[in-house]
C-alpha cells in the first residue's frame, strides 16, 4: 500500500525542509492522527472510541517539540498544524513512523499534548536522518 500511496502522490525522498511545505500531506496527517488518538482512546476505555486530535493540542506539540523553531516566523496556526501533520503523514508512508508505535506513544503519556510532541520529535529526526540534504 504504501509504494501505491507514494505513486499516487507523486512522493519521492524529501527532505524534512520540502516535506513541511508538501501542501498535498496535511489532509492525510490530519486522519493518521485522529486514528491514532482513536486507537489509543480505544485502549485506554476498553471499548470503541472516536477521537479527533484538537488544534490546541496540536499548536501546543509543535511548540514543545521544537518543530516550531524549523518553521517560518509569520505562520499561521493552521499552517503550523499542517506542517506537523505533513510530516507524520510522511513519515508514515515512508515506514518510518508505525502506526502501533503512535499508538503506544499515546497510550502511555499522560496527555494527548505530551504524546503528539513525543511522535513529532520522533518523525523529525527521523525524516531529518532518512535523506541527505539537497536530495529533492
Amino acid at each position: 500500500m504504501a509504494e501505491r500511496l507514494r505513486r499516487a502522490l507523486g512522493l519521492g525522498p524529501l527532505t524534512l525542509e520540502r516535506v513541511l511545505r508538501d501542501p498535498r500531506l496535511p489532509g492525510l496527517g490530519d486522519a493518521a492522527l485522529n486514528y491514532i488518538a482513536s486507537a489509543s482512546q480505544s485502549i485506554r476505555a476498553g471499548e470503541p472510541r472516536g477521537a479527533r486530535v484538537s488544534n490546541r493540542a496540536l499548536l501546543e506539540a509543535v511548540r514543545a517539540s521544537g518543530l516550531r523553531g524549523l518553521l517560518a516566523k509569520r505562520m499561521g496556526r493552521k499552517d503550523l498544524g499542517d506542517a506537523a501533520e505533513a510530516l507524520v503523514a510522511y513519515a508514515l508512508i515512508e515506514g518510518l513512523l508505525k502506526p502501533s508505535e503512535c499508538v503506544d506513544i499515546l497510550v502511555e503519556e499522560t496527555s494527548i499534548e505530551e504524546g503528539l510532541k513525543t511522535i513529532i520529535q520522533i518523525a523529525m529526526k527521523r525524516v531529518g536522518g532518512a535523506y541527505a540534504p539537497g536530495q529533492d
